[in-house]
């Protein structure tokens, strides 16, 4: 498959990414659960914090909550599964174009690690000859003419 097609595809592989995130972490589930009264989804460890640390409710309706609420939902465990396959698939088919402009520009997404406090770039390898380390994380990213600007993008994502 030429890499246009899959610079395509992701756009809605990080919708759907978006959708299968847990909102209290903003990460892909992990262990996802739903809440049996009103079937919100989040990571197990997400929702029990909240239920019995913040406030006995769900964190996004509002309505009560407790632990006895979360049931594991492994279908959407499942679908997760698939979809990050899918994205690291399409990572790796996109990295190794080096074809120019039409996947020229890094795709960049911010992940959070469980704990929602450290934030990680990935980046494409350099789709040019040269290359710079980013001043924040030291990822090598591509190179321009202006790699001024590739810089700043990459360093914002960074931040």
């Amino acid at each position: 498959m030429q890499c246009q097609q899959w610079c395509n595809t992701r756009p809605a592989l990080s919708r759907l990414i978006q959708l299968l995130s847990c909102p209290l972490c903003d990460s892909l589930m992990s262990d996802p659960c739903v809440l049996n009264n009103c079937n919100h989804h989040f990571c197990r460890r997400c929702i029990e914090w909240s239920i019995s640390e913040k406030q006995a409710s769900c964190p996004i309706c509002l309505l009560p909550a407790w632990a006895k609420d979360v049931k594991s939902d492994r279908q959407i465990g499942t679908v997760i599964g698939c979809v990050s396959s899918m994205d690291s698939h399409i990572l790796q088919a996109t990295a190794r174009n080096t074809h120019g402009d039409s996947c020229g520009n890094p795709i960049r997404r911010k992940l959070k690690s469980r704990r929602g406090m450290r934030q990680q770039c990935l980046m494409f390898p350099p789709v040019s000859k040269t290359c710079e380390p980013s001043p924040v994380c030291s990822e090598k990213g591509p190179s321009s003419n202006n790699g001024t600007v590739v810089r700043s993008l990459h360093t914002s994502v960074c931040l």
